[in-house]
């Protein structure tokens, strides 16, 4: 999905609706992820970047914006986003879990059947993501034109 500005947008948005103290609070930004360990990295430096923005996008008040990945040695990034929801509550606050997907909710439920935290939902229903998806185009048009195959892509940009 990248690291949009209106992605990073959309994600930040959904914290504050499940919000109830933001200072006591710690967002988790979860993506798939991969099995293979390398790949798994490469998941997070993205997610970073999107955790970057969040916070410039109004998310700086909360207590921190922390990323992880449910797919890479599974056990191992259960168990670490489990001691997250734990700790943070131990000392008062509270996990809020947004997904960094298209739809949906993603394994939390499921993965952390007896933890408390708030879950947000995939950005497809946010009002921005139509601007998103236009920006993704208009994107991989220029990509394409770039690389000299841009007839299609010219003639479908040109059209309305």
């Amino acid at each position: 999905m990248g690291t949009h500005r209106l992605l990073a947008r959309c994600l930040a948005d959904r914290a504050p609706s499940l919000s109830e103290d933001p200072g006591r609070e710690t967002v988790r930004l979860t993506g798939h992820g991969c099995r293979q360990y390398a790949a798994d990295r490469e998941w997070l430096a993205p997610l970073e970047r999107l955790a970057e923005r969040m916070r410039a996008a109004g998310g700086d008040g909360f207590r921190a914006i922390r990323v992880a990945t449910w797919c890479e040695k599974r056990e191992q990034s259960v168990a670490s986003i489990r001691e997250m929801v734990r700790k943070v509550s131990r000392d008062g606050g509270r996990a809020l879990l947004i997904p960094a997907r298209t739809t949906g909710t993603g394994p939390a439920e499921e993965l952390l059947p007896d933890m408390d935290f708030a879950l947000g939902e995939g950005f497809v229903s946010h009002p921005l993501f139509e601007d998103w998806l236009h920006a993704q185009v208009q994107t991989a048009f220029a990509r394409y034109r770039e690389e000299g195959r841009g007839r299609l892509g010219a003639s479908l940009m040109d059209s309305e």
